[in-house]
């Protein structure tokens, strides 16, 4: 297809999105978001071995939890970045910005024995979109270790 041929296809779906005033833009990778931990992996750090690694261990190498279970028996920790992808132009005039940004969880969720030793650990990894305070739901770490 010819640019011009193109271009005449292109303008009314061009056209549509702006009257709308969403367009979808790229996202650049910017890394973890401000006051996000970043001593966690992508994967189950290689110390944690269930059975042997105990809670204080952990507490050592990590730090603080980001969220307590009930009796300290699950640790929740997790990291949040931005790597990138689409998010939503809106609004016009000045007075309009970006939606929808992609948002990544590493969630590393830990279960002790009562004595303190390592049950299990898994790491999951959660994309949400960030639509603002009002309509973006928190990380989803509380169903993992119910307080």
């Amino acid at each position: 297809m010819s640019g011009r041929r193109w271009m005449r296809a292109a303008l009314p779906l061009l056209s549509a999105a702006v009257l709308c005033g969403c367009l979808p833009v790229p996202v650049l990778p910017t890394g973890d978001t401000p006051g996000s931990r970043r001593n966690l992996p992508g994967s189950v750090p290689e110390f944690m071995i269930p059975g042997r690694t105990t809670r204080a261990q952990v507490l050592l190498r990590l730090g603080e939890p980001d969220h307590r279970g009930r009796d300290d028996v699950c640790l929740v920790y997790f990291r949040k970045s931005v790597e990138g992808g689409v998010a939503f132009l809106y609004g016009g005039s000045m007075r309009g910005g970006v939606t929808g940004v992609p948002v990544t969880f590493r969630i590393l969720t830990l279960h002790f024995t009562r004595e303190g030793v390592l049950e299990s650990a898994g790491l999951r990894v959660v994309v949400q979109r960030d639509f603002g305070p009002s309509l973006t739901p928190d990380p989803p770490i509380h169903g993992d270790c119910p307080s």
